[in-house]
């Protein structure tokens, strides 16, 4: 099993922030963990960044910048980076608008409701990364 390098969390919550980073830490599956507080702080941290976040968990409502502009503008500058970026984007909306705009940007791999647990990070680590993480085949030997 790889770890991915760097994952970038994208919410202007800051306790929202702190367990979400330290449950990702804890899993020991990612290397770092980059927080952005809206969505032009993310872009700045994307452009100043030494290596492409592979993973952005992204909140919607954010000031600023909120989630779906931030997604406008990565669209235009995803082709830049040397790796292929997946968004999951993590909310506390229930308005199920969302879950179907977030569908339309084929930069998004998925929707789901805030808190990040392990067994979440794990199922999208699979989803998304399977040739990096088969948690099945470690756990048969």
């Amino acid at each position: 099993m790889k770890k991915l390098k760097c994952v970038l969390l994208i919410d202007d919550d800051k306790d929202c922030n702190f367990l979400q980073k330290r449950t990702i830490l804890r899993s020991t599956w990612v290397e770092y963990v980059e927080v952005a507080r809206n969505g032009e702080m993310a872009l700045e941290i994307l452009k100043k960044a030494k290596f492409t976040p592979e993973l952005i968990f992204l909140d919607i409502n954010m000031p600023k910048m909120n989630g779906w502009e931030f997604l406008n503008e990565l669209k235009k500058i995803k082709d830049t980076f040397e790796k292929k970026i997946v968004v999951i984007m993590l909310s506390s909306s229930l308005n199920p608008d969302d879950r179907v705009l977030a569908e339309t940007y084929d930069i998004v791999g998925g929707f789901q409701s805030k808190y990040l647990d392990e067994a979440s990070l794990k199922q999208i680590l699979v989803d998304h990364f399977p040739t990096r993480f088969d948690f099945q085949q470690k756990a048969s030997r």
